[in-house]
């Protein structure tokens, strides 16, 4: 009777088959594994910004080119006009140029629509309010100097974040396995667990020599894509030249009575298209440079 007894004690794990380093190690693992998870989604973000940039640059560009063409068919518009009150131009003549210059102003409109489309897509995706407006660059003069086949791109390849996650998956595989080994090896029922674990190892090393195959095949696809793209923009550029050039004579000839204002408004239309695919290669060539940077694991964030 008033006699109290108390004790304590403890287990100590002395050795335990490596379990508790290989749990300690998969934890570590994975979250290196969400940490390159955030890196990756943070480059495909900054992706997107690119793009939806580049789109808007691109709208605006074309948006200013549909303002100079109405002004130059708003100019034939009034020359034809002259010329018809003085004797030298057909009613049709009159038309075809109020024609041309109504599909100009459908042009522009829908240019200025699209532009602000584009900037309120640009807006969302960086969460400021949607009717933020700004003044973009211009589009920027492109390196066009090609680029050379990189000779180690399979380990610039492995220098992106989706490739060092497969090593970290092939990891977290391999851990597991020392797991069911250390823990069911002794029994029968147990080994058909380790066996299908080394079977999952397995597998992810295969998923991951297969992914950086296609990733070195990417990579290679947006060197090439971005050599086309540079060879383009230059093609563009000389041909916008030369529908300059034609269009200065056109407008000559047309002052002197040589030519007709058909003939005059199909020399703008040829300047305009050209203009407009220079705008689009220029803009091809921004975005290949970007994807080429993005395949090879140039592009890091903060």
């Amino acid at each position: 009777e008033n006699t109290f007894v108390a004790g304590i004690g403890f287990t100590q794990p002395i050795f335990m088959g490596g379990k508790i380093l290989e749990l300690y190690r998969i934890a570590s693992l994975g979250e290196q594994l969400a940490s390159l998870g955030y890196e990756n989604s943070k480059i495909n973000l900054l992706i997107q910004v690119d793009e939806a940039y580049w789109r808007a640059v691109s709208l605006q560009a074309k948006q200013k080119l549909a303002l100079e063409y109405r002004a130059l068919l708003q100019t034939t518009s009034e020359n034809v006009a002259t010329l018809f009150e003085q004797g030298f131009a057909t009613k049709a003549d009159v038309l075809k140029v109020k024609v041309k210059l109504n599909e100009a102003e459908m042009t522009l409109t829908k240019a200025e629509n699209g532009l602000k489309l584009a900037k309120m897509m640009l807006n969302q995706i960086c969460g400021m309010p949607l009717d933020t407006d700004y003044e973009l660059s211009e589009v920027a003069k492109s390196d066009l100097s090609e680029v050379s086949l990189e000779d180690n791109i399979g380990k610039m390849t492995l220098m992106r974040p989706e490739a060092k996650m497969l090593d970290l998956k092939v990891a977290l595989a391999e851990s597991e396995v020392r797991i069911a080994r250390s823990r069911f090896m002794p029994n029968i029922v147990a080994s058909g667990n380790y066996l299908l674990s080394k079977h999952a190892h397995n597998i992810a090393k295969m998923e991951r020599e297969e992914a950086l195959e296609k990733l070195e095949l990417q990579a290679n696809m947006m060197q090439f894509k971005r050599n086309e793209a540079f060879k383009q923009e230059i093609l563009s550029q000389n041909n916008l030249e030369n529908a300059q050039e034609n269009l200065s004579h056109a407008q000559l000839s047309f002052e002197e009575g040589i030519i007709s204002a058909a003939d005059l408004m199909e020399a703008q239309t040829a300047w305009v298209s050209a203009k407009s695919d220079n705008i689009d290669a220029q803009i091809n060539t921004m975005l290949s440079k970007l994807y080429l940077e993005q395949s090879l694991g140039k592009i890091k964030v903060k």
